[in-house]
């Protein structure tokens, strides 16, 4: 099932999204510096059962640029327009990584919105962790260019036209606006946001990833969530294996 391509104009600016299947909404929240087109292979096969709506953030993919920093909360106002403008009252949430936070922020302030959120790849990590690799971080971020061989590291098995797509979107967001997203990140008390979910709950990790290892904390805030550790991924668990991480969407 081939996505289509929309447009809807807020007043933060117009955003850019993948549309495609009928049912029960589902939205899907990209990583940071990428763009919707991160779930092309997964779209086909959740839109069988749902009505599927990937978007680019602001500052991403196709969407406006951005012009000033903003924190996730404000992300989450931005979703919460974006659902308001397509005439979505409802809808399940799944994020990946920068989405993932952003998916846990609308779900606390507005659980009543919310069918249930899937979390992937959405690291706990402390203000210490970010003061020790701010360096590395920040670096990663600010030079959107990757090679094949760094890039291929983060992959299961990177094609040549992924690695394509992926310099292509970092490209599009830019230095600024990924390092702008690296601060949301650094600044967001994920920890705190996911204590206070009350909405039903799946997590997924890519066993490869740098999530796995935090999986007895996730339990020990959210023990009543679903969890899935996908075999073989690592931090981009749609890329990697996109069933699976179909599977997992899927699963309650």
């Amino acid at each position: 099932m081939t996505a289509t391509d929309r447009f809807v104009q807020l007043d933060g600016g117009r955003i850019h999204y993948l549309e495609a299947g009928e049912g029960a909404p589902l939205l899907l929240l990209h990583t940071g510096g990428a763009s919707a087109q991160e779930f092309e292979d997964v779209i086909p096969l959740l839109a069988e059962r749902h009505r599927v709506i990937a978007w680019d953030m602001p500052g991403h993919g196709d969407s406006d640029r951005l012009w000033r920093q903003r924190g996730i909360e404000h992300y989450a106002d931005n979703l919460r327009a974006f659902l308001d403008a397509l005439a979505i009252d409802r809808a399940i949430l799944v994020g990946v990584s920068i989405g993932g936070y952003i998916a846990m922020d609308f779900a606390r302030r507005w659980p009543e919105r919310v069918e249930r959120a899937v979390l992937a790849e959405a690291p706990l990590r402390s203000p210490a962790w970010y003061a020790e690799n701010w360096p590395a971080f920040e670096a990663m971020c600010a030079i959107p260019t990757t090679s094949f061989e760094a890039a291929a590291r983060r992959f299961r098995a990177l094609t040549p036209a992924q690695h394509e797509r992926w310099n292509i979107d970092r490209n599009k967001a830019g230095s600024w606006t990924m390092v702008s997203i690296a601060w949301s990140v650094r600044d967001f008390d994920a920890a705190a946001a996911l204590a206070a979910l009350r909405v039903p709950l799946t997590v997924a990790m890519g066993a490869t990833g740098p999530t796995a290892h935090e999986l007895d904390r996730w339990r020990s805030i959210q023990p009543a969530a679903t969890y899935r550790l996908l075999d073989g991924c690592g931090h981009f668990p749609m890329i990697d294996d996109p069933a699976a991480f179909a599977e997992a969407v899927e699963t309650r």
